[in-house]
């Protein structure tokens, strides 16, 4: 209970907890048995259940895939005084595969379909929208998204997986106030899991903790400064992209491309990055088919589904994030422009660090 709760991790931590009520009710016969007047009556009951014990804590949903029935569970709220103090909800890029009504959308029609690599971008894009004209003033939390919601699917695997996510990021990282993919480890279980030691799964960790390609675009995006810097640039297009910050210490340019193909095409693109005047020493990161990419090396061990303790031990080596070799960057000074070069590989992710040296005139 709450209450216990409480007792046990005193009322300043559960201050800052975030309560959710259910999740996906409106896939009615997967994850609710009762229709959506049956979910809002539940949602009124935990709330004053809860709000019972502190009226400080935080109650969200309706944690709906799609993002449905956010306009109905605020108006309801609103007449019964169970207002969310956040709202939260679900998306995948393929969702408009199922065929049923579709989210607040915001873009062009042709990204409404299931084609389209802006479906997730498009309703992230839509749902902001609703919730402003809505004069919700709380957190929106997209707590599960995703490139396919379907359980198992290799793709999830490879490096275009980590530049998708980099990619919705990049685009729509300033619309909501947390985003988490779906999800960390491949062990889960609501609706079981493969036993191999890559099947496909939702983790961004395999089985045994190994590092995903995704999961180190998540430990790139999270070297990023906090303060953007606008990329003016030649060759960005839908699928090409970069993100600059600054920190007082450092510079971070951080690119990207992904394709959206079923069978992705490797290649390579040069990218050439004009730098600050006291731009210092620089690091390469890059997530590919080549580096910081544990299924390369699972691959040349053969592909086995069960892993030794072997292995498991080599792999584990090979799953840190490691940064490219020194001369993968080369630098150009010329009067007070710095200039670095570099190969981006794809689909892929390149992340390229900058010291700021100090006391420069």
């Amino acid at each position: 209970s709450v209450r216990h709760a409480v007792e046990r991790y005193s009322l300043p931590v559960v201050r800052q907890w975030y309560f959710e009520v259910w999740n996906e009710p409106n896939l009615i016969g997967s994850f609710w048995g009762g229709n959506q007047q049956d979910f809002l009556r539940l949602w009124e009951v935990t709330y004053n259940a809860i709000k019972n014990v502190d009226s400080s804590f935080r109650i969200g949903g309706p944690s709906t895939a799609r993002a449905d029935w956010l306009p109905e569970l605020m108006t309801f709220g609103q007449a019964r005084g169970c207002v969310p103090d956040y709202l939260t909800a679900h998306i995948y890029n393929n969702d408009s595969e199922t065929g049923e009504a579709l989210a607040p959308f915001h873009g062009p029609q042709e990204d409404r379909g299931s084609k389209s690599p802006n479906f997730a971008i498009g309703v992230m894009r839509g749902v902001r929208g609703l919730v402003d004209q809505l004069g919700f003033r709380g957190e929106l939390h997209w707590n599960e998204w995703g490139r396919s919601f379907h359980g198992i699917d290799p793709r999830r695997e490879d490096a275009n997986e980590a530049a998708f996510a980099v990619r919705l990021l990049d685009r729509v990282s300033q619309t909501a106030d947390a985003f988490a993919y779906w999800c960390v480890s491949d062990i889960y279980d609501q609706v079981g899991y493969g036993r191999e030691a890559f099947h496909g799964g939702y983790g961004l960790l395999s089985l045994q903790g190994l590092r995903k390609p995704a999961y180190h675009a998540f430990a790139l995006l999270s070297r990023l400064g906090d303060r953007r810097v606008a990329v003016a640039a030649e060759g960005l297009d839908d699928f090409t992209g970069a993100i600059a910050t600054s920190k007082p210490e450092s510079y971070h340019i951080l690119c990207y491309e992904y394709s959206h193909e079923d069978a992705p095409t490797r290649g390579t693109k040069e990218v050439s990055v004009m730098l600050p005047a006291d731009a210092g020493d620089v690091t390469l990161f890059r997530v590919d088919h080549v580096e910081n990419n544990v299924l390369t090396r699972w691959r040349a061990l053969g592909t086995p589904d069960y892993l030794s303790r072997r292995q498991t031990a080599e792999l584990r080596e090979a799953d840190a994030l490691q940064p490219a070799a020194i001369n993968a960057v080369r630098l150009e000074r010329q009067g007070g422009v710095v200039r670095a070069h570099f190969t981006l590989r794809t689909p892929g992710v390149a992340l390229l660090e900058v010291k700021r040296r100090s006391g420069h005139a």
